[in-house]
């Protein structure tokens, strides 16, 4: 696996709570997990979030523009 953060290589470094699987890279030092349970860790939707979040769109305007749908409780 390659790190997110500067492209070294990545060894298997323990786990998680859940069991997910978590790497430390050889290069920065820093951790990460392999896959991500919720897609907002997914670097284009983050990067999508954010614009959308600078241009003032709403909770409810990101989850319709990103194809989410929320759902309130009241």
């Amino acid at each position: 696996m390659k790190c997110k953060f500067c492209k070294g290589k990545c060894v298997k470094y323990g786990v998680q709570i859940d069991g997910t699987q978590r790497y430390k890279c050889k290069k920065c030092g820093k951790t990460q997990q392999g896959d991500y349970k919720y897609k907002a860790y997914d670097t284009d939707i983050d990067n999508q979030i954010i614009l959308l979040t600078k241009e003032e769109v709403s909770i409810r305007g990101l989850g319709r523009c990103l194809g989410y749908l929320y759902q309130l409780s009241l």
